[in-house]
């Protein structure tokens, strides 16, 4: 999991830093899906995802983030703030907040932290775009 972050660099994480990016609600994912994919995908799946109550998650909120944090070119004090959460080890998710849609969340997970088996897919279901989108 998380290896398109080791391809291409995004607001959240450098060029390899292994993240994987999700959403707290399917309206929020499908936002962030319309904003960044060149075509609205036609076969689109949503994996729903459960972390166990015991793991801690951690939050930025647009307080306590630069003043830029939402514009294009991404600042890189962000990915630096994701890759210090990675490598300090202390949480499996981060939530931040979303560019699109400032007062809801994305939650980015650790592959790589131990207690990513705590991390369970509940349910996987097709979720494809309303054809409006196509217009």
């Amino acid at each position: 999991m998380g290896t398109g972050c080791k391809f291409e660099p995004g607001r959240w994480h450098q060029l390899g830093t292994q993240i994987l990016y999700t959403s707290e609600t399917v309206s929020l994912a499908k936002l962030e899906i319309l904003a960044n994919a060149n075509r609205i995908p036609l076969d689109m799946s949503l994996a729903y995802i459960e972390i166990a109550d015991h793991l801690t998650i951690d939050t930025l909120d647009t307080k306590s983030l630069p003043k830029q944090w939402n514009q294009t070119p991404y600042p890189n004090k962000l990915a630096l703030l994701v890759k210090s959460w990675k490598q300090d080890n202390n949480t499996i998710a981060l939530r931040v907040p979303s560019v699109h849609s400032p007062t809801e969340y994305n939650v980015l997970l650790n592959p790589h932290h131990a207690e990513h088996k705590d991390v369970k897919i509940i349910k996987i279901e097709e979720a494809g775009f309303d054809g409006r989108f196509l217009r």
